[in-house]
């Protein structure tokens, strides 16, 4: 189906690497046959300064107040010419794409003063009724769809989750979030091109460029961001997050919404539980979580036969990503003969812990129980590992005052490196008339 495409340039090297994938854009789209139109800022001498030169008829000359002047021209009709064309030009594409390098972590200033001049009061913000109720997924642009192409000129390393630079999308989110998805649009994964400053052969150059249209193949197939909506329940006053969304998390990546989903473990999901269990246990990987049993005892927590063995047995409850199927977390299900759900082997793949992960693995079994009419939850924990009790212990869980010696002679639960250690039960009642 055609489609209209609004690309945004900013470089103002005709020869430079952006502008050579601009051309791939234009190329390739239209040869998919959809129309396009293009905004190359520089060549159009594009007025970067935002001033009282763009609100020719004043609703106050004595004063310049951005935001009453700009929603003033915007519903008389007096806007400059030129931003009255680029928000026609918005209003009729379906899909809009931004390309330029990244300066100084930001985009060029042309291409902000184009924000900043089209992106009027009335049109980008308070849009219908002059306040914030539609914005943050909801405006003037909702259902079209938005694609960044920057050029970066340090290595793909410097922009890592533990790069010097920060990773691309926290440093364009307040293009990606601000000025992309606050009126509406559905914001694709930024294409990055890393090391563009030092790409010196034509072969460099072509498989960029073939990385490209391999990206632009899927602009409108590809799964947007999945930014928290204002008005989709997570920010029930529009300005603070619910405290029960992204439990634990703050800054930027609150505001992405992981798709997570609770599914049974079947045999085919056990070297990835053992990796996941063996990483939160042991802290031996290059991530440490926040709580393990280093210094208490060595050697795996479990194998993967193992894992097949409790899954055949018992039942495993994963939390898996959505988006590339992995296993955030886990947690083992047994049924006691009083009815009680006894439940171990709770895991949080260490990079991931601090995020609420665990709390919400233990709500969902917990309601699964309380469903099925258990009277209460069952668990042993290491006496020595305090910090584990304690969490529990805040989440309702108490002390029976029963203690279980520890299986030493049970290889499958590691190698112990003291000989004081012993099991405490702890319980949670969830259903008072039941047992």
């Amino acid at each position: 189906m055609k489609k209209n495409i609004l690309i945004v340039s900013a470089h103002p090297e005709p020869t430079s690497l952006t502008r050579q994938l601009v051309d791939v854009t234009v190329e390739t789209l239209g040869a998919a046959g959809h129309e396009i139109l293009q905004s190359e800022l520089y060549g159009m001498k594009w007025k970067a300064v935002f001033d009282a030169d763009d609100f020719p008829v004043r609703t106050n000359p004595d004063r310049l107040s951005f935001i009453m002047e700009s929603g003033h021209a915007y519903v008389t009709g007096n806007q400059t010419p030129d931003v009255v064309a680029e928000q026609a030009k918005l209003l009729a594409a379906d899909a809009v794409i931004l390309q330029f390098p990244l300066w100084w972590y930001g985009v060029p200033a042309i291409l902000k003063g184009w924000i900043e001049r089209v992106y009027a009061f009335g049109f980008a913000y308070g849009y219908q009724n002059g306040t914030n109720e539609f914005r943050f997924g909801d405006g003037i642009l909702k259902g079209k769809r938005a694609l960044v192409n920057v050029q970066a000129g340090g290595p793909v390393a410097d922009y890592g989750p533990r790069g010097i630079n920060a990773p691309i999308e926290q440093l364009l989110f307040p293009l990606t979030h601000g000025a992309l998805f606050y009126p509406g649009m559905d914001v694709l994964p930024t294409h990055a091109v890393y090391s563009a400053g030092h790409v010196s052969t034509a072969e460099e150059v072509e498989a960029i460029k073939a990385g490209w249209r391999a990206r632009l193949a899927g602009l409108f197939t590809d799964a947007p961001i999945p930014f928290r909506a204002q008005n989709g329940g997570d920010f029930p006053d529009r300005h603070t997050m619910a405290d029960d969304v992204a439990p634990g998390q703050t800054g930027i990546v609150a505001h992405v919404a992981e798709k997570l989903r609770f599914v049974d473990a079947v045999a085919g999901d056990a070297a990835a539980i053992a990796s996941v269990v063996n990483g939160a246990y042991r802290a031996n990987g290059a991530v440490e979580g926040w709580t393990n049993e280093r210094g208490l005892l060595d050697g795996p927590r479990i194998g993967e036969a193992g894992v097949r063995a409790l899954i055949a047995r018992e039942r495993i409850l994963l939390l898996r990503r959505l988006t590339d199927g992995a296993i955030s977390g886990c947690i083992n299900i047994a049924i006691d003969d009083d009815g009680a759900w006894h439940t171990s082997m709770l895991a949080v793949a260490p990079d991931e812990q601090t995020a609420g992960i665990g709390k919400l693995i233990k709500q969902e079994v917990e309601r699964q129980a309380a469903a099925a009419g258990a009277p209460r939850m069952r668990m042993e924990v290491i006496r020595q590992r305090e910090a584990l009790i304690a969490w529990h212990r805040r989440r309702g869980y108490e002390l029976t005052g029963e203690t279980l010696a520890f299986p030493y002679d049970d290889p499958s639960v590691g190698h112990p490196l003291r000989p004081d250690l012993e099991l405490v039960v702890m319980e949670k009642q969830l259903n008072s008339t039941v047992g």
